[in-house]
Parts: C-alpha cells; sequence; structure tokens
C-alpha cells in the first residue's frame, strides 16, 4: 500500500471501523422485521430507518465543526461507546417506540463514527492517490458486508433478537479497545465555531449534490429490503450477503483505480447507471438468482458511487478543513435518507415494494447530469486552494 503514509494508524483505524460496521450489518438489515414483529406499520417501518438519518443530520453541524477543533481519537471512542449502547438497547426495546429512542441514539453517535473513520482515514494516505486509498478504506465496510447480514441472520434465527444485539454491542466494544492503540494525530486545534463554512464544504457542494440524490433513491431499498424478499419468498438470503460483498471486494477497488487513471467524473457516469440498474433488477427479483444479479449491480452502483463521491468530496477540500467535508458529506447523505423515508413508507404501503423501487431509481439520472455539468464547467475536477 505504496499510498498509506502512516501504516500502524491505518490499520488500527481499519481495525476498529470494521468491528463498528461488523455491528451495524449483523443487525441493519433486520431492524425492518423485527419492528414488525413488535407491531410495527410499513409507515413506522419507514420512520425507524428515517429518524436515524434525521438525528444524524442534526447532528452533523457540531460533530464535523467538532473533528477540526478536539481530538478525533477521543472522539471516535466516545461515539463507537454511544454506538454500542445504542446495540444494547434494542435488545430491551419491549416496543416499537423504545427502537426509535435507540435508532435515534444510534443515529447520532454511529452517524459520527462513519464521518471520523472518513477524515481520519484521509490523514494517513498519499494526496496524490487520495481516490484509491479512499476506496481501499473501504473495504472495512466489505468485510462487514460479507460476514454481519448472514451472522445476524443467523443468530435471530437460532437464538432470537436479543441475543443478536448483545453480540453486535459486543464486536462493537472489541473495535473500541482497539481504538486506544491509535497513535495522537498532529494536528491545529481551532476554536470550536459553528458557522456555514465550518458545517458545509461549499466547494464540494456538486458530489454532496449528488450523494443526496443517490442516497435519497437507495432510501427505498435501505428500508424494505428484506420485506420485499420476505413477501417473495426468495430462499438463500444469507448467500445472496456473501455474493454482494465478493462482489464489493473485487470491484470497489477497481473503480477507485479507474477513476485515479480515467477521471473521477467519467467513472462516475458508469457507477450510477449501474445503479438504475441495479433498482430495477431488484423492483422484479423473483428468486435468488435476481439477487445474485442485484448485488453485482449494486456493488458497483451504490458501493462504488459513494467512494467515489466521498473522496471527490474529499479532494476539493482544503485539508485544514476536511472534518467540515467529510461531516458534509454526510450530511448530503443523510439529508437524501430522510427525504427519501419520509414519502417511501406511504408509497410501499399504496403501491406495493416493486413500484416504491422502480419510482425511486429514476432520480439517479439527475445525480449524473449535475456531475458531468460541473467538471465540464471546470475543465475536470477543480483543485483546492490551501488555506
Amino acid at each position: 500500500m505504496k499510498y498509506v503514509v502512516n501504516k500502524r494508524n491505518f490499520i488500527i483505524l481499519f481495525l476498529a471501523a470494521t468491528c463498528n460496521y461488523i455491528g451495524s450489518f449483523m443487525t441493519e438489515s433486520l431492524l425492518s422485521v423485527y419492528s414488525k414483529q413488535l407491531g410495527a406499520t410499513d409507515v413506522l417501518v419507514g420512520m425507524v430507518s428515517g429518524v436515524f438519518y434525521a438525528v444524524a443530520l442534526l447532528t452533523r453541524p457540531f460533530t464535523g465543526t467538532a473533528m477540526d477543533c478536539f481530538d478525533r481519537k477521543r472522539m471516535f471512542i466516545l461515539f463507537s461507546f454511544g454506538n454500542m449502547l445504542a446495540l444494547l438497547g434494542y435488545s430491551i426495546s419491549k416496543n416499537i417506540w423504545m427502537i426509535i429512542a435507540f435508532r435515534a441514539l444510534q443515529g447520532c453517535t454511529y452517524g459520527a463514527v462513519a464521518a471520523l473513520t472518513l477524515v481520519m482515514s484521509t490523514e494517513t494516505l498519499d494526496k496524490e492517490h487520495l481516490t484509491s486509498g479512499v476506496a481501499a478504506f473501504a473495504m472495512s465496510q466489505i468485510f462487514p458486508r460479507l460476514i454481519g447480514p448472514g451472522l445476524g441472520l443467523k443468530l435471530s434465527e437460532n437464538y432470537g433478537f436479543r441475543t443478536l444485539y448483545i453480540a453486535a454491542a459486543s464486536v462493537v466494544l472489541l473495535g473500541i479497545i482497539l481504538c486506544f492503540f491509535l497513535e495522537e494525530e498532529e494536528m491545529e486545534k481551532k476554536k470550536f465555531k459553528l458557522s456555514l463554512n465550518s458545517v458545509i464544504a461549499m466547494e464540494a457542494i456538486v458530489p454532496i449534490i449528488a450523494l443526496l440524490i443517490m442516497n435519497f433513491c437507495v432510501s427505498a431499498t435501505t428500508s424494505f429490503m428484506m420485506l420485499h424478499i420476505n413477501e417473495r419468498a426468495i430462499e438463500h438470503v444469507e448467500y445472496y450477503f456473501v455474493v454482494s460483498s465478493v462482489a464489493m471486494l473485487i470491484l470497489r477497488p477497481l473503480f477507485g483505480n479507474l477513476a485515479d487513471k480515467y477521471g473521477t467524473e467519467k467513472v462516475l457516469v458508469v457507477t450510477l447507471l449501474c445503479l438504475f440498474a441495479a433498482m430495477n433488477i431488484f423492483a422484479r427479483a423473483h428468486s435468488f438468482k435476481d439477487l445474485v444479479l442485484y448485488g453485482i449491480f449494486n456493488s458497483v452502483g451504490y458501493s462504488a458511487s459513494v467512494s467515489l463521491l466521498q473522496a471527490l468530496v474529499m479532494r476539493v477540500t482544503p485539508a485544514s478543513r476536511r472534518g467540515s467535508a467529510s461531516s458534509s458529506s454526510y450530511i448530503g447523505s443523510d439529508v437524501g435518507l430522510v427525504l427519501g423515508n419520509l414519502i417511501n413508507g406511504t408509497i410501499a404501503a399504496r403501491y406495493g415494494y416493486q413500484t416504491l423501487f422502480t419510482v425511486f431509481s429514476f432520480p439517479i439520472f439527475l445525480a449524473i447530469a449535475v456531475i458531468v455539468i460541473w467538471a465540464r464547467k471546470n475543465n475536470g475536477i477543480p483543485v483546492p486552494e490551501e488555506e
């Protein structure tokens, strides 16, 4: 990994992030099923997902500004601990409103962990290969996707949901322990002051908007994936997660390298078109083979697009405000997911899941348009001036 300039921190951070993501992916796709067991309607299922992103969105201005002002290692430990408490909270929940309350806590804590890993990993990378490096670090999400959902499914089937959430919290605890071995990061500490400049990286507003549109679209599958699969009675779902993750493992770094070679904006057109195809494949899925095809297209369409857009946000923002840049990328994602979840439950209840996924796929063309127009207007990706 020639593009890594601080291998110790890169590896420890990679493992700590992996533990946080395993805890999340063990539980995330099953939370809608658990909510249904506790008596939730489709609208409330959408709310469970929506409150996560709404709280994350409300707290990001504060956490994003704090990343450029305070010790990021201590922040990582604090918010990882909060994520662990949220998972333990699910295990004692007796009704849907308790689920929503702990989901709100997780929106704040897990959302901050994700933004912190992006900015902290960027600090360990060679600036010349930032896109490839961010794509490589994104493998910390691929391994959890490979084992997390299937493991969570087996635990819930054999031991129940409460045991599942306790196990997930235990994995996050391991990540917290690893955080203590991170080297202290050298950074210029600033006075905490909330402003538009500290909250939103305006230099990166176009890729942020693209993230917003893309996540608006995928909010449909985020909330209703397992319910759609159960409705179609598709078997061997746990193996789908394995196939999908292997595809991500192979394809996500490949598209990071292609972006460095041919230009991020050109590669993004391909990956976003793959996301459009993936959502329409999933909308009409009736078999395990359909799920596999969806997983392959989605590994390029969503997974690669996210890492490319996040790397783009970090590239066009000065290094002195990378906390703001990281938070901004997730603010864009959260706004899209919140907006999507405000209406996807109603559409699903009235028209069904297939119509929902189909309708929500078309705004992807708007995301393609804003990236292409921006790149052409600037004759490529603009280079930031350091402050």
